[in-house]
C-alpha cells in the first residue's frame, strides 16, 4: 500500500544500503538475519528457508513485483550488491501480496540510475581466505540527462570453517532508464549471478550415534567430498513503464523474466 512507514499498521524492518555496507551484509541470509522476527534456517551449505511467526515466508518481491520462490526455499548464496534496500513487512500484511500467508513479505529494491555521476569501489579481505571486490558506476548517458544508466559488479572467493567447502560467485547488474516525456519513464535492466561452490553438504549430520549417545563433531565436520559441487546461474531481466497521472496517481506496468539453472554432483 502507498503508506508511509509511520502509517503502516504492521511491523516493518528496512535494511538500507548504508547498513549493508557498514556491516558487510553481502548476501541475503546476512541481511535477513539482521531483520527482527525473521528466522534464517540453513538446511545445508547451499539451501535456506526463511520463516516468520511460525510460517514459511513465500512472498518475495523485487521492486514491489512478486517473483516465484517455491516454498520460500532459496538455493545458493544470493548477493546483495544490486539492491538499494530490503524491506520486510511482518504479519498479516503478507496476506495483501499475491497469495500471501501471515508470515511476512520481503521486498528487494534494486539500485537505480542517478542523474549525477557517481562511482564507488570496494575491496574486502576476511577470515577463511575471503576476498571480494565491488564496483558501482552510475550517471547520465546524454547531455540532457534524460537517459541514465548504472552498472554494478561484484566478485567473491572464499573458503569456510567447514572442511573442503569453497565458494566463488560473480554478480552483474545493468540498468538503463529514459524519460519519454515529463511524466513517463521507461526502465530496462538485467541482473546475473553465477555461484560456483565446491564441497557442498547435501543432507545433515545425525545428532545421535547408533547406541543413542549424542554425537560430538568438530565445528568443521563435513560429510561432503571435495569433488562435490552445485553450480547455479540466476538471471533476471525486466522492462518497466511508469506514468504519472493527476492527483498523485501513478500507472506502472512491469514485465519480468527470471531464469534459474543449476548443475551439481552431490553426496548423501
Amino acid at each position: 500500500l502507498d503508506l508511509s512507514l509511520r502509517e503502516t499498521p504492521q511491523s516493518i524492518s528496512v535494511i538500507t544500503r548504508s547498513v549493508m555496507d557498514d556491516f558487510k551484509l553481502n548476501n541475503v541470509n546476512d541481511v535477513l538475519s539482521l531483520s527482527a522476527g525473521i528466522v534464517v534456517e540453513k538446511v545445508e551449505t547451499d539451501r535456506t528457508y526463511y520463516t516468520a511467526r511460525g510460517f514459511d515466508i513465500v512472498n518475495f518481491q523485487v521492486d514491489g513485483i512478486g517473483i516465484p520462490m517455491s516454498y520460500g526455499l532459496v538455493d545458493g548464496d544470493l548477493d546483495t550488491a544490486v539492491y538499494e534496500r530490503v524491506e520486510v513487512v511482518r504479519g498479516a500484511g503478507g496476506l495483501l501480496a499475491s497469495t500471501g500467508n501471515p508470515s511476512a513479505t520481503i521486498n528487494f529494491v534494486r539500485k537505480r540510475p542517478t542523474a549525477a555521476f557517481q562511482a564507488s569501489a570496494g575491496l574486502l579481505l576476511g577470515s577463511w581466505n575471503q576476498k571480494r571486490v565491488d564496483a558501482d558506476v552510475s550517471g547520465a548517458l546524454n547531455e540532457a540527462g534524460s537517459v541514465r544508466g548504472r552498472v554494478v559488479l561484484a566478485a567473491e572467493d572464499k573458503d569456510s570453517y567447514l572442511d573442503r567447502y569453497h565458494l566463488k560467485k560473480a554478480v552483474f547488474h545493468g540498468i538503463v532508464e529514459a524519460d519519454l516525456g515529463d511524466n513517463t519513464l521507461l526502465t530496462a535492466g538485467h541482473t546475473q549471478q553465477a555461484n560456483r561452490p565446491r564441497g557442498n553438504l547435501w543432507g545433515a549430520l545425525p545428532l545421535w550415534t547408533s547406541d543413542g549417545t549424542p554425537t560430538d563433531y568438530d565445528a568443521s565436520t563435513s560429510t561432503a567430498p571435495g569433488w562435490t559441487y552445485w553450480n547455479a546461474d540466476i538471471g533476471q531481466t525486466f522492462v518497466e513503464l511508469q506514468h504519472q497521472l493527476a492527483n498523485g496517481w501513478q500507472l506502472r506496468g512491469a514485465l519480468t523474466h527470471k531464469s534459474i539453472s543449476s548443475q551439481g554432483r552431490l553426496f548423501y
